[in-house]
């Protein structure tokens, strides 16, 4: 191998990652809890009680949804914090603080927001998902799955997640196949577990790769990857060895591309989003411009993203 050529590989694995800076940024009005893009627009739900609409072509604000205030143990009115959003058909799904350390679930639509009287302020929920216009999964703090049917208001099953001990263990986050016929769900046992969102019975369970609780989860193309509290950004891929990449800190926040050819991760004091890939476990890129610790990822494409951090501020990257 010609000299040259070795010192240019030497070189250019010192210089390690390639840095990639913001596209562009918008400010949302506090912490940013859950983002998603539907039909051209970017919808940031916040801890203020506020669902955030902003067009994605001019970069500015166009609606607010507001959630009720509620009172606090001294009666005063607070701001309630809204935990997750999803959207199917024109239709948000929300949950809400609520009065005693309880959680509201509504539905937006047709600019009207309409309580979900059936759960009003009766559980701890953890984050709500649409499995289709009218089924929705009801993740609980305690360990519990529901699946709800808001036409019928009708609960269709009421499940137990359970470890590999055969005991319950809280659940951090969980995500939807992309057909939706299965969920993966991480949880303070450091386990995940795949289910059939239709009857609720276990598919598979992966564990090993994290040794503590498990903070965020993302599933795709049979492929999932987590985030822990043990500093550990594990990946579980079938026909793959499974393995972990270790970070500086607490790791929050995970995400695969459309293809789950590429993962990202928070897992440093600076801030910065690690990028890598999937296959070959290669760091890829480094993407600095939170100064806030980042609440959530939401892809577009297969190399286009949205961030959004505790400041409030949204940016969106290309890699």
């Amino acid at each position: 191998m010609p000299y040259i050529l070795i010192i240019l590989i030497i070189f250019s694995s010192l210089l390690g990652k390639e840095h990639i800076s913001p596209i562009y940024k918008i400010q949302a009005s506090s912490m940013v809890t859950d983002i998603k893009v539907y039909n051209k627009h970017l919808f940031a739900s916040t801890d203020l009680g506020t669902i955030e609409v902003f067009n994605l072509k001019t970069k500015k604000l166009v609606h607010k949804i507001k959630i009720p205030k509620i009172k606090d143990y001294l009666g005063d009115f607070l701001p309630s914090k809204v935990y997750s959003i999803d959207i199917i058909d024109n239709k948000i799904l929300i949950v809400a603080q609520s009065t005693h350390g309880k959680r509201n679930l509504y539905v937006y639509k047709d600019n009207k927001l309409q309580l979900v009287e059936k759960f009003n302020n009766k559980y701890l929920i953890r984050k709500a998902l649409y499995i289709n216009e009218s089924q929705v999964l009801l993740g609980l703090i305690s360990s519990e799955i529901i699946l709800y049917d808001m036409e019928l208001d009708k609960v269709l099953y009421k499940k137990f997640v359970v470890d590999w001990g055969g005991y319950g263990s809280v659940f951090k986050n969980m995500k939807l196949s992309e057909d939706k016929k299965t969920l993966a769900i991480g949880n303070d046992s450091a386990i995940v577990n795949i289910f059939n969102t239709s009857d609720f019975s276990l598919v598979k369970s992966y564990k090993g790769q994290n040794v503590n609780k498990i903070l965020d989860i993302d599933y795709k193309k049979g492929t999932i990857i987590t985030g822990g509290k043990d500093r550990r950004c594990a990946v579980y891929k079938d026909y793959q060895k499974p393995y972990f990449k270790k970070g500086e800190f607490f790791i929050y926040t995970v995400a695969l591309n459309p293809s789950a050819t590429k993962g990202i991760y928070v897992g440093n004091f600076d801030n910065n989003i690690e990028v890598f890939d999937i296959k070959n476990e290669q760091e890829l890129y480094l993407l600095k411009g939170h100064y806030s610790i980042p609440t959530d990822f939401e892809f577009i494409g297969e190399n286009e993203f949205f961030s959004s951090d505790e400041s409030g501020e949204i940016i969106f990257w290309e890699i």
